[in-house]
């Protein structure tokens, strides 16, 4: 006999009620969640176990079941975190270890340019800590460190930034001191009035050892900023230093350090800074600014303000110690003629060389030596020329690069120069990548054998363009030491998911992105870990 729709619905709250008395049992003879729920140790997580609990036992449909459970389960990991071993560990020790928990994972590469170059500690990682228990949260908020770095968030009025940026200098008071300002809205420095923003930065200068201003409009701020720095700031405190103005500014000007006056204070404010990064404006080319730093990044000069050649090499001859070096979307010009000695570059690990022009990179690439046996390179061009291409190729077969990243045109030239490449990022230029990846491999005269250009590449990674699946099966087939492949904005002819099944038994990580991370290609080096 078929049953009523009324009889159906009795079943159905029938199993769903024993489906609530079922669940309630459970929880109520596990005898370790039992404790859990009723912990005194624990009182804000057991009480949200419970209130959690209680509410999917109230008549709730049974889909409603599962995310009340989970919530529940939320909490319970909280608790259960609250006991590890780890947390019988002294404060100090625990502190060390979330700091190291929040570096960036490129332990051996430099550090992005706004950050600090000495111990970067990743906010948000901190941030995502504080949610594993209640003992590790209290201990991070309770750490001066953990309120050292201030972001000026100027979607927000000035009244609320400055009553937060005072209430994270009260609990930071004797850690390093991290600032950022970021224009993102473009209304907070509309009618040049800057005294909350100097007075803000002000009550930071005794510890102050990083600043950025990003995305800046107005070239009078930095002016300003920077004069209130040198007149005010403690010697030896500041470290890194980025200021970025917006990406269409470029100030023709250069940054004043004040009159005769503070020439000996702005040195000893400005000299011991080891991070610089700089775009759309620039210090004058002797300034002490540019000596012994470990990291340098300046671009967006605009052109009547551009360095000679001899302005660089002195700049790099006072670096000695000099990691990382990134110059993009300026113009080096020639100068005078007279002879000029090349660099040689012991430390530099990174060098960046982004959309310079022809005459740029024909007079900077036979000056600088970098000596390093493991540097990472990347070079764009404006143009290709052959002659430049040529100069380029000279430049690789006498350094040891081991990373880089080119456009897929200089891959002809480049590829034969560096036979000990570990890792490629080629730029296909929104072309397809057809021509390029032809030249992986050479023929042996002898028995017309496929021999790989590179065989020790392990990483390779396309971007913006498009590849063919045949292709990539070669080079994969020739490179059998490749275990990281990435395509993004890349078009896989016919069918990604043909190249992902046949990539599987023979590379390890596989990654397909839709769209190009535009944010990430300047740190490029990341896709290499």
């Amino acid at each position: 006999m078929q049953a009523t729709p009324i009889q159906t619905f009795q079943r159905w709250k029938d199993a769903q009620k024993a489906l609530d008395y079922a669940i309630q049992h459970y929880f109520e003879s596990t005898v370790a969640l039992r404790a859990s729920i009723h912990s005194r140790n624990y009182p804000i997580e057991s009480l949200s176990v419970r209130d959690t609990l209680a509410e999917s036992w109230v008549n709730a449909p049974i889909p409603d079941k599962d995310s009340q459970l989970a919530q529940a389960q939320v909490h319970l990991n909280l608790m259960h975190n609250s006991v590890l071993l780890v947390n019988t560990l002294p404060h100090e020790l625990l502190l060390r270890i979330f700091r190291f928990a929040a570096l960036s994972a490129v332990h051996n590469q430099p550090e992005p340019m706004i950050s600090n170059s000495s111990e970067r500690v990743d906010f948000k990682d901190l941030l995502v800590l504080t949610s594993v228990c209640s003992h590790w949260r209290s201990i991070l908020l309770e750490s001066a460190s953990f309120w050292s770095r201030f972001e000026l968030d100027t979607r927000n009025s000035i009244e609320t930034e400055c009553q937060r940026a005072g209430i994270f200098l009260d609990r930071a008071r004797g850690a390093p001191q991290s600032l950022f300002i970021n224009e993102r809205s473009s209304r907070y420095f509309q009618n040049g009035d800057f005294e909350t923003i100097l007075e803000m930065i002000g009550s930071r200068l005794d510890d102050l050892t990083q600043l950025a201003l990003l995305n800046i409009p107005d070239f009078e701020l930095v002016m300003q900023v920077i004069l209130h720095l040198l007149k005010l700031g403690k010697p030896g405190v500041l470290r890194t230093l980025t200021i970025h103005m917006e990406t269409h500014i470029q100030a023709p000007e250069f940054i004043s350090t004040g009159d005769a006056e503070l020439v000996e204070q702005a040195a000893s404010i400005l000299a011991p800074i080891d991070s610089l990064s700089l775009r759309g404006v620039k210090f004058a080319w002797d300034s002490p600014v540019y000596h012994n730093l470990v990291q340098l990044q300046i671009g967006n000069i605009p052109y009547e303000s551009s360095p000679h050649v001899r302005d660089i090499l002195d700049i790099l001859f006072a670096c000695p110690l000099l990691r990382m070096l990134r110059i993009s979307n300026m113009t080096i010009l020639q100068g005078d003629t007279t002879p000029l000695e090349p660099v040689y570059l012991t430390q530099l690990e990174h060098l960046d060389l982004i959309a310079l022009t022809y005459e740029s990179l024909d007079l900077l690439l036979p000056l600088i030596v970098p000596q390093s046996k493991d540097l990472s390179l990347r070079i764009t061009l404006l143009a290709f020329e052959d002659h430049l291409a040529s100069a380029i190729h000279s430049f690789l077969k006498r350094t040891n690069v081991t990373r880089l990243f080119l456009q897929q045109d200089l891959i002809r030239r480049c590829l034969p120069a560096i036979p000990d490449l570990h890792a490629l990022v080629i730029d296909l230029c929104e072309q397809p990548g057809g021509p390029c990846l032809s030249e992986f491999s050479y023929r042996n005269g002898s028995d017309d054998c496929l021999i790989p250009r590179c065989p020790n590449l392990h990483t390779l990674h396309f971007y913006s363009g498009s590849v063919t699946v045949d292709a990539v099966q070669e080079i994969i087939k020739i490179h059998p030491r490749i275990q990281k492949l990435r395509f993004s904005s890349c078009y896989v002819d016919p069918f990604e998911d043909e190249l992902r099944h046949w990539l599987q038994p023979y590379v390890e990580d596989v990654e397909f992105h839709s769209t190009l991370n535009d944010a990430a290609i300047p740190e490029w080096i990341q896709y290499m870990v």
